[in-house]
């Protein structure tokens, strides 16, 4: 007998997808903190680890003031990486001791959770000036992300939405350098199925979450990486993540 696909076990009460949508939202203050005061930090000599350390603190301390007492007792946190230059070429790669050097790529991917719900949100910076091929890969991988967004429809399935996404980077001739799924599902973990992947055939639905994480990592060369949280709506997807909106390609820089 033939097997329909599921529908989304993730599917999340109202009360639950708001604190997604706080969670996402420092998440992005997380990725502020990196862009403002990188340039600072790294002219000083610092390195990844140093970035790391000052926008996750600086997130973590705003996430506790405003949410500590509230939220005692529950998973409420920050986590991060930051990983520059030839380094970026390896998905969701360690951080290091690595200083960034002008015209390199660097990859900062957060997850926030709040009272035990979670978010994420993800851009690549260029330290210094985008230049032109490193603008084209950006282009393409905004492409690939709004295909995400544009297949998320209740009633689909998980790997179509997947392969709909990938194929904006695949016409960009940027096949080659794909290593990962397009995104997964997030609620008390920071992974969790379902995936948005190959072989996922359940069925999307009103309420479910995931990331949107389009990459191109070249070997020897560079890396890029872009996050997005995605509420799935019965009219549309509802981004709480904001950083990449309010932060055109051009201004997605670390100024030195």
């Amino acid at each position: 007998m033939r097997t329909l696909p599921r529908p989304c076990a993730s599917s999340r009460p109202p009360e639950e997808l708001e604190l997604t949508r706080i969670a996402a939202s420092y998440a992005d203050l997380c990725l502020t903190r990196l862009q403002t005061e990188g340039g600072t930090i790294i002219s000083a000599g610092g390195s990844e680890l140093d970035l790391l350390a000052d926008c996750t603190g600086f997130a973590l301390a705003a996430l506790k003031r405003d949410y500590g007492a509230a939220f005692a007792g529950t998973k409420l946190g920050i986590t991060a990486s930051v990983h520059s230059g030839p380094r970026a070429a390896l998905p969701h790669g360690a951080t290091s001791a690595r200083r960034p050097q002008p015209g390199e790529t660097l990859i900062s991917g957060v997850g926030a959770s709040l009272g035990g719900y979670h978010a994420e949100s993800g851009v690549t910076l260029i330290l210094g000036e985008v230049s032109p091929e490193q603008r084209r890969v950006m282009q393409a991988m905004e492409r690939c992300n709004d295909a995400a967004v544009a297949a998320l429809k209740p009633g689909a399935r998980c790997q179509d939405v997947n392969e709909a996404a990938l194929d904006a980077l695949k016409s960009a001739d940027l096949g080659d350098a794909i290593r990962h799924r397009i995104g997964h599902g997030m609620g008390l973990e920071g992974h969790e199925a379902p995936w948005l992947a190959p072989g996922d055939t359940t069925t999307v639905a009103p309420n479910m979450v995931f990331s949107n994480e389009p990459g191109v990592y070249r070997p020897g060369r560079d890396g890029f990486r872009t996050i997005n949280t995605m509420l799935v709506g019965a009219q549309g997807v509802e981004i709480p993540s904001q950083f990449l909106a309010h932060t055109p390609i051009d201004q997605r820089v670390i100024a030195l």
